[in-house]
């Protein structure tokens, strides 16, 4: 695939993708949902690599670079999928990230990691290169406070729809594609 192609893929699409930031892959093994592409955030800018779908490995050229100083804001939301394992449905929320770009508003990258472990070194990334972060849901933080990984995660699960509720907003992602 090439840039141009990927733009019009991407176009009114959610990409599933892992996160590379500092050489740590988030998640390590997408268990879920294939991953289409790889997000890496380094020292320039964010790069969007198509992955092979069975090995989940880059593949070059780079599709898209976006410099820090072309990106306007960064939007996290969490997202609440249903999923079975092994006959049992079990509820599973990912990262929706959104990328706004400035000049562009007709062009919205929008894309979904199963990893929410990815949020601190995420808004470190970001905010270093002043790109602005809106985390409505205050995610960051709750794994900035927390001991642990697995401690936020089991906050956020447990408390998520609740917070949803409260922001009138719905995280379910059938219900949003039904809007």
């Amino acid at each position: 695939m090439d840039s141009r192609t990927f733009k019009e893929f991407a176009k009114n699409q959610i990409l599933m993708t892992t996160i590379r930031i500092n050489d740590q892959l988030y998640p390590v093994m997408p268990t879920k949902f294939p991953p289409i592409c790889c997000v890496t955030f380094d020292d320039e800018g964010l790069a969007i690599h198509e992955l092979n779908l069975l090995t989940n490995k880059e593949k070059d050229p780079v599709l898209e670079f976006l410099p820090y100083s072309a990106i306007e804001m960064i939007e996290l939301n969490p997202v609440k999928k249903i999923t079975a394992i092994m006959s049992i449905t079990v509820k599973r929320f990912h990262l929706d990230l959104r990328v706004k770009l400035f000049f562009q508003s007709d062009f919205l990258l929008h894309f979904e990691c199963e990893d929410l472990t990815v949020l601190e070194a995420l808004s470190k990334v970001l905010t270093t290169h002043g790109v602005e972060v809106k985390d409505s849901f205050g995610m960051i933080q709750v794994f900035e406070r927390a001991n642990s990984n697995r401690e936020a995660c089991d906050y956020l699960d447990k408390n998520l729809d609740r917070m949803a509720e409260e922001r009138k907003v719905d995280i379910f992602r059938m219900r949003q594609i039904e809007e």
